[in-house]
């Protein structure tokens, strides 16, 4: 399933290209609600492995936690 989120006014000149967000959920008043926060991890990550400072592992496993998967091959 494909979903797209409309920003407008000043949030949405806000944002950049190569921004990233993850959701966050909560439940007020007895309805979901999922907030988009900006993430910059997958940016850090990338500039520590373009500074040999991290390994790919380490690149995957991040990855992982981000879509949600603990276990190898999810």
């Amino acid at each position: 399933m494909e979903m797209q989120v409309k920003v407008f006014g000043q949030q949405a000149k806000q944002i950049q290209k190569g921004d990233f967000f993850v959701p966050e959920f909560a439940n007020i008043e007895g309805r979901d609600v999922v907030t988009l926060v900006k993430d910059n991890s997958l940016k850090d990550l990338l500039e520590k492995y373009d500074n040999s400072a991290v390994g790919l592992d380490k690149i995957i496993n991040c990855l992982r936690d981000l879509i949600g998967g603990t276990q190898n091959g999810s």
